[in-house]
């Protein structure tokens, strides 16, 4: 299943500083059984999934991410 969109515009349009993978070719929502959209996922620094969930709670996905920012 594909998206309309560019990723990097979509993160631009976000003020996202994070990476945002663009999966067009399936390959990750096949690996993480994908099967919602949107599926969101918080990998550590080391790749490891922190956070997974279908649907979007912009709180708690802050809260997250905010746990795996390092300070300045």
């Amino acid at each position: 299943m594909m998206i309309d969109g560019d990723a990097a515009d979509w993160a631009d349009q976000f003020g996202l500083s994070f990476p945002i993978l663009d999966d067009n070719d399936g390959v990750l929502w096949e690996r993480y059984d994908g099967y919602y959209i949107p599926l969101n996922l918080v990998l550590d620094r080391n790749m490891v999934i922190r956070y997974r969930d279908s649907g979007y709670d912009d709180l708690e996905v802050t809260s997250i991410i905010g746990d795996y920012i390092s300070p300045p």
